[in-house]
């Protein structure tokens, strides 16, 4: 199955693995603060400390923690979506 286009596109798609690397570990500091301090608390300074990038790296993908927050639930549906599809697949 073709993976589902992301429905918030990225300021700048990542094209080395180095930048996909950093771009997981931004979305994997975005759901760690937000559930430690909720989305109202979260901000892109804080997700860039946790990811430990430089926050000109967050906004290299993200615009603002809209943006960032919406990736974040964008990847988690298509990672839902493809356990879903290889569960009943093998059933």
């Amino acid at each position: 199955m073709k993976p589902v286009p992301p429905a918030t596109p990225l300021r700048r798609a990542p094209v080395q693995r180095r930048s996909a690397e950093r771009l997981t570990r931004i979305l994997d500091a975005c759901a760690d603060l937000l559930d430690e301090v909720g989305y109202d608390a979260l901000s892109t300074r804080a997700v860039a400390i946790r990811a430990g990038v430089p926050i000109g790296s967050v906004y290299r993908f993200f615009g603002n923690k809209r943006a960032m927050a919406d990736a974040l639930a964008q990847r988690n549906l298509e990672r839902y979506v493809t356990r879903v599809t290889e569960r009943l697949g093998r059933e």
